[in-house]
């Protein structure tokens, strides 16, 4: 049976050779069963004729579609229980999905986190989890794969593993949050009672020029409106960020003044609140009703 869809999006803007690398890799180190969807937003011509390959679906895309709706599309028209988006420049090795798709086997579990080795201009190895969101709005970039106390998970975008139902019933990611689109799902996830694990022996490999590491200024812009997204289940956190948020502004100087000031920008996505208890309805109405199978291959007549 089927159980996970490889989703990669690959848009207009993309570098082919990225892509070509990416998909490869996976070909080459991809259980049989499982599935690859491939958004083309980028009119690419698949001259290799790779839908040849069992379960490999090119899914055609607006060119104007950005990179969390083009995973939602993804996400939408996939047909098995779990999903991994992956970004274009990464690879993986052979048995990769294996130990994440074990922590899927529980049903209790919604979220996994691979480990990321960022590779250097020099060959060094950087291992990364994405970040740690503490409740007070701070995010801590994690080198490894335990979370410090008191804090949640937040994964970066290069690939992570969801369950899909959970996914659609928490209405998919948001394209406002961005690169966050990815953490806030993780923290929907958590309120929602459902696990996030990191899985170490899960890794995917791509160069650090790749995606970047968020700059300081662009750290806090983000991890400020994430927050501000937040306040309205975090109420008890409230005073505590507001004095540090006091006490950055007034020593960091103009550029924090300035990071803070664009995440007061209103977000247009719905608030985790109303997320969660449509959610909640959804399992609710489910919970004692048989399960239909979700299994089974991709439909060749995405279009």
């Amino acid at each position: 049976m089927t159980s996970l869809t490889i989703i990669i999006p690959l848009l207009e803007d993309t570098d082919t050779d990225l892509f070509e690398t990416t998909l490869v890799s996976i070909l080459e180190n991809r259980p049989e069963e499982d599935d690859i969807l491939v958004v083309n937003a980028a009119g690419y011509e698949n001259c290799y004729d790779l839908t040849q390959e069992e379960g490999v679906v090119f899914a055609s895309a607006d060119p104007s579609i950005g990179l969390i709706d083009a995973i939602n599309f993804g996400v939408q028209n996939s047909n098995t229980p779990y999903v991994c988006p992956l970004l274009c420049g990464c690879e993986v090795a052979e048995g990769w999905a294996s130990p994440a798709l074990g922590r899927l086997s529980d049903e209790n579990t919604a979220v996994v986190i691979p480990k990321t080795e960022k590779i250097t201009t020099t060959g060094r190895k950087l291992a990364s989890f994405g970040y740690a969101l503490r409740r007070d709005g701070v995010l801590l970039p994690l080198r490894s794969g335990k979370l410090p106390a008191g804090t949640l998970a937040a994964p970066d975008m290069a690939g992570v593993f969801f369950r899909r139902r959970t996914l659609l019933d928490l209405g998919l990611f948001q394209p406002a949050l961005g690169p966050m689109a990815y953490a806030d799902m993780a923290l929907l996830c958590r309120e929602l009672g459902q696990d996030v694990f990191f899985e170490p022996d899960s890794v995917l490999t791509y160069s650090a020029a790749l995606f970047p590491a968020l700059s300081p200024n662009n750290r806090l812009t983000a991890q400020e409106a994430l927050f501000r997204r937040w306040a309205g289940v975090w109420k008890e956190r409230a005073q505590s960020h507001s004095w540090r948020l006091f006490k950055e502004k007034l020593f960091g100087g103009a550029d924090v003044r300035r990071a803070y000031a664009l995440a007061k920008e209103e977000l247009d996505a719905p608030r985790p609140e109303l997320l969660l208890a449509e959610a909640r309805e959804v399992q609710t109405e489910t919970r004692g009703s048989v399960a239909k199978p979700r299994g089974g291959r991709l439909e060749a007549a995405v279009r």
